[in-house]
């Protein structure tokens, strides 16, 4: 989807470049963590009485679901949960 303005891409391209690599990077850490709490909101908003397990689980299928084959998401999804029972 391309909604924004050509001009207002080249601005905010420029704008950035203009930035050191550290400040970039910082930004791009502060929109994950951005991007995280809102998925984090809104599974909570979905499942109010969801226990924190499920909701890592939850959070971490919202983000990679696609990214990995259905026998390797299961995988992942044992380990996070033997990782929390210790």
């Amino acid at each position: 989807m391309k909604d924004t303005d050509s001009e207002i891409l080249e601005h905010y391209e420029r704008m950035l470049l203009k930035k050191g690599s550290m400040e970039r990077l910082m930004m791009g850490f502060s929109v994950t963590e951005n991007a995280r709490q809102l998925v984090r909101a809104s599974i909570l908003e979905r499942n109010p009485g969801i226990s924190p397990l499920e909701l890592k689980k939850e959070v971490f299928l919202r983000f990679y679901r696609n990214y990995f084959p259905p026998s390797l998401l299961k995988k992942i999804l044992n380990h996070i949960e033997k990782e929390k029972k210790g």
